[in-house]
């Protein structure tokens, strides 16, 4: 993955370049979207390159600010980025609460595609809630062939607290 360029490359140890958002999408990207660790970089090449697919039954018309970054995202590893980056936001799925936004990623292969699924836990499905799919959705039509792996909110929350050990900045 350092070879490719999707981890900054400087000193190892205490003078490394801090790691971004940017470099743990791609580090997910290459975990939970190659067949193997072999081929992680081109998984990451792969999935980089899948576009947003635009559904009109999920529009983004009405989002709060913290997920705007999300809504300009064009590509697997931008959205991740700024889930990545939005994650103190983000509501545990058992909490009941009107406030904040509880997160389900899901990794599609060997036929790519990703999905970002976003539903606010104080209003009653489907009036409040947003799909975002790259590559191949296929959330309905899932094969016996296909491997689909769904990433909740504990692991960005990890993902979060490693990037920013000194608190929440979303």
């Amino acid at each position: 993955m350092r070879e490719a360029g999707f981890i900054q490359t400087t000193k190892r140890g205490r003078g490394a370049a801090e790691m971004t958002a940017e470099d743990a999408a791609a580090l997910l990207i290459g975990l939970y979207g190659a067949r193997d660790p072999a081929s992680a970089a081109d998984a990451v090449n792969a999935f980089a390159e899948l576009p947003h697919k635009k559904d009109p039954d999920h529009e983004w018309d009405e989002v709060p600010d913290w997920l705007v970054p999300l809504q300009r995202a064009r590509n697997p590893l931008q959205a991740l980025a700024a889930v990545v980056e939005a994650t103190p936001r983000f509501t545990p799925w058992g909490r009941a609460s009107g406030e904040g936004v509880r997160l389900h990623v899901y990794f599609y292969r060997p036929r790519l595609g990703m999905t970002i699924e976003l539903v606010n836990p104080g209003r009653p499905r489907p009036d409040w809630g947003h799909v975002m799919s790259f590559g191949e959705e296929r959330r309905e039509f899932v094969n016996a062939y296909d491997v689909v792996t769904r990433l909740q909110l504990p692991l960005f929350s990890a993902v979060h607290r490693a990037l920013h050990p000194q608190g929440p900045t979303a």
